[in-house]
């Protein structure tokens, strides 16, 4: 579905070396630890992916053994957004300017983990970032000063100084400013999975800091492109924004 995060789970009792390719992404296998023979991949569905059927490819090779390849077609189902017309936002914040300034700011933060931090025993699921207050405006397209039109999966929690939560156990990759975003955090969890943090008033740890769910990291605010107090929270995969609602709720893998 169309925002939504796939799997791709693969059993095998041969040490296999897996690749695959899925929406132009290319699929990075992981295990859980080497003594098991379960095999996983995260892809990413864009919340603007066009739907139907789309190629689906694994290759695989266990030394001894041969090879395989597996080719099908998986299908995109349309996704349920909401829409929204925003008005009051600074136009300088909606400029060509400030948008190649954040692309360019985050363009090299493209490095994962290859263990994967956001389970913790039975704590599957990453947590909300905020412990009360819990708003949730999850996929919806915002149009900005009636003129500006983009596609957000975001979870908004609207109050002013309202303590934020790491989700998950991470590395933070990016802690600073950015003209859109202002104050903004991103945290690695693992396998192409990251979280992310906008609009606080107050970052509270440091690039390259270890995080562990539930960590207090910084302070919702309203700065950058805001047009009151809230956080906006998204989750990407392999540098895909994705429902962030999914990752409360469900387990992954």
């Amino acid at each position: 579905m169309q925002g939504e995060t796939g799997i791709v789970h693969v059993v095998s009792s041969l040490p296999l070396e897996l690749s695959g390719n899925v929406l132009g992404q290319s699929l990075i296998f992981h295990q859980e630890s080497d003594n098991t023979q379960d095999r996983y991949a995260l892809f990413a569905i864009d919340a603007e992916q066009e739907i139907g059927a789309t190629d689906f490819t694994i290759h695989g090779t266990a030394p001894d053994h041969g090879s395989f390849e597996i080719n099908q077609k998986i299908v995109i189902q349309p996704g349920i957004f909401t829409y929204e017309i925003v008005s009051g936002v600074d136009p300088s914040t909606i400029e060509d300017h400030s948008m190649s300034h954040d692309q360019q700011a985050l363009a090299g933060i493209n490095q994962s983990s290859s263990v994967r931090t956001w389970g913790i025993g039975c704590l599957i699921q990453l947590m909300n970032p905020v412990s009360y207050l819990l708003l949730g405006i999850v996929g919806h397209i915002m149009e900005l000063n009636t003129k500006t039109s983009i596609l957000a999966l975001i979870l908004g929690c609207y109050a002013n100084n309202v303590n934020i939560y790491a989700a998950a156990d991470g590395t933070v990759l990016f802690a600073g400013d950015l003209p859109i975003h202002e104050m903004h955090t991103i945290i690695d969890h693992g396998w192409g999975v990251y979280s992310t943090y906008s609009h606080q008033s107050q970052i509270l740890i440091n690039s390259g800091q270890e995080v562990k769910r539930g960590d207090l990291i910084g302070l919702i605010g309203n700065t950058g492109r805001s047009v009151g107090p809230h956080l906006h929270w998204e989750i990407k995969v392999n540098g895909i924004y994705v429902n962030p609602m999914s990752w409360l709720n469900n387990k992954y893998p």
